[in-house]
Formats: C-alpha cells, structure tokens, sequence
C-alpha cells in the first residue's frame, strides 16, 4: 500500500469513527437516556474507543510530519508505548461485558442490580485498573532503543524477550480470552433469544410483551458486536501468532490493510447501535433534528 492510499483510507476511518463515538457520547449524556441499559457501559465504550481513534491520528501525524518527539526523552517513549497497548484491550472487555448483561437481562428479564449505574461504575474501574496493570510492565522493558528496523533512537523494547512477553500477553488479554467470551455469550445469547421469542407468544401482558422484544433487539446488536469484533481482529492475531512462533514468512506487506481492518473495530460500535436499536436509533434523529417525536423511554 503507497503511503497516499494509506492516508486516505486511515482518514476515511478515522473520521467515521470518531463522528459516530463523539456521536455516541453527546447521545449517552443525554436525560432522555438515563434509564437505557446499560448505558454507562455504553458511554465508556464510546469514551474508550475515541480515546484510540485520536491516539492513532497522533501517531499518524508524528509519523507523516516525521516528528522525532518519541525519541526525544525516555518517559515519553515509555508513555508512548504504554497508550498503546493499554487502551485497545479495554473496548473488547466492555463488549464482553455488556453481551453478559444483555445475555443476564433476556434469561432473567429484570437484571435490575446490572442496571446500577454505581455497578456498572465499578465494573468500568475494574477493567481500567486491570489493563492499566497488566500492561505496566511495559513501562520498565521499552524506551529509547537502537533498532535496524527504524530510527537509531526509536522506541522500541531493550531486548527480543521482553517483546516477546508483552505480545503474548497482549494476544490472550485482547484477543485470545475476548473471543471465546464472546463466542460463548454470543452462543447463550442466540439461544436464549430463540426461547424468548416462543415466550413472547405465551404472553398475555402487552408491556411485558413490548419490554422483551427490546431486550432482544439490544440483543442482537450485542451479537453483531461480537462478530464484527471478531471478524475485525481475527487476522491481526494471526499475525501476532505466526511472530509469535517464528514462522519465515514476510507480513510486511499486508500490514497495513491488517491495521485498516483492526482500525475499522473502534469505529463500527455506534453505527451497529444505531441499526438495531430503536430508542438509541431514535434519540440520535432528535438530537440532529430529525424527529420531533418524543420517545419515552421505557
């Protein structure tokens, strides 16, 4: 890929994905919104997935403008590195979360204790906390490094093993764990919805009725969620797997179209909302002033 098909196909995602999470957040923040399950799951996610995109645009514009401010001082290398890793893995454990949630709401249909805003607080804590750790020891192993493959003073790692820890735990964190959570939510999710539907022809009360069809509309897009994140990160652990194993085989060139690809995960989550879930759906053509009509959220 020629560095201008580059640069314009990462704008094209960047853009995108940062009006739809920027979307998002002004959506979430929103009083209409306040008792939308769980919303400040969702808010995070947004939150989380936006603070990646404009990473990312920084990175571009260090490396167009060929701006040396990684190799300027240890910490910021350091900084740098640490951003990096921290921040992806988090957007994948908030849609694990939030599939167990939908999944916890169908089967039981008054998950009334997940739907604590001061819950979903801590689980977001949690998440921040435990990634902010795990990925802590990168601030010890990378820094300012001579390297063949770039500058002289790039940032990179002091030696080949500690790369190697950090990618291997990047791949079960992010990858590896997710993704079986994902599959296994994914799976009870269908089931459960299937279930759900013949239940729905057994009920008498209409708003019992209406709130169960919700449930399993936010459902789906939970669902679709998965399999875009799935499908979206796929080949980018392959390539972690085959570094990983030492396999000779030159990935240089696909790298590029492979980050475009795992780029696409950030940006794909509001848009997905929106086509599968009315009352978000909704709320956003209110704000833009498209629709007059007051939806009242249930």
């Amino acid at each position: 890929m020629d560095i201008l098909s580059k640069l314009i196909l990462e704008s094209f995602l960047l853009g995108i994905g940062i009006f739809g999470n920027l979307t998002g957040l002004v959506v979430f923040s929103r009083k209409r919104l306040k008792n939308f399950p769980p919303r400040k799951m969702f808010f995070a996610l947004a939150v989380v997935d936006s603070s990646f995109l404009a990473f990312t645009v920084i990175s571009n514009f260090i490396f167009y403008e060929n701006i040396s401010l990684r190799a300027s001082f240890q910490a910021a290398c350091k900084i740098y590195n640490y951003t990096g890793y921290f921040l992806s893995p988090i957007s994948s454990w908030l849609l694990v979360f939030i599939s167990f949630h939908r999944f916890i709401s169908i089967a039981f249909q008054n998950p009334t204790l997940l739907n604590k805003p001061m819950l979903q607080i801590i689980v977001i804590m949690v998440i921040v906390v435990y990634n902010l750790i795990l990925y802590s020891p990168i601030l010890f192993f990378s820094g300012l490094a001579n390297s063949t493959k770039r500058n002289s003073t790039a940032c990179d790692y002091h030696d080949p093993n500690s790369y190697l820890l950090i990618t291997i735990i990047e791949l079960i964190n992010a990858v590896v764990l997710p993704f079986i959570l994902m599959l296994v939510l994914s799976l009870l999710l269908i089931r459960t919805i299937v279930k759900s539907k013949l239940k729905i022809i057994r009920m008498k009360n209409r708003s019992d009725k209406n709130k169960l069809r919700k449930s399993i509309k936010f459902a789906v897009s939970s669902i679709f969620s998965n399999i875009f994140f799935l499908t979206l990160n796929l080949p980018s652990a392959i390539t972690n797997i085959i570094d990983i194993i030492n396999v000779k085989v030159d990935l240089r060139s696909v790298r590029e179209y492979l980050f475009c690809v795992y780029l696409f995960s950030f940006c794909v989550n509001f848009y997905i909302l929106f086509c599968f879930n009315s009352v978000f759906r909704n709320e956003v053509f209110i704000m833009f002033g498209l629709r007059k009509i007051q939806y009242r959220v249930q």
